[in-house]
């Protein structure tokens, strides 16, 4: 799932996923979502793994 690839970058480079998606001009609202299970446009996802600094491929759930 999207959201648990996302944790633990997050994680990785000391920050939430809340605090990231509004570094990123996203709501919480967002989070909750991705939490719930719906996935982000993939330009969302790009525009998250710039920001954390990694490859946005990483940000993918391992079985698609």
């Amino acid at each position: 799932m999207f959201y648990d690839q996302l944790k633990k970058a997050c994680r990785e480079k000391g920050t939430s996923p809340c605090a990231l998606a509004l570094a990123a001009g996203m709501s919480k609202s967002n989070v909750t979502n991705w939490k719930n299970g719906q996935a982000p446009k993939l330009d969302t996802i790009i525009k998250l793994a710039d920001r954390l600094g990694v490859d946005p491929r990483d940000l993918l759930p391992d079985k698609l």
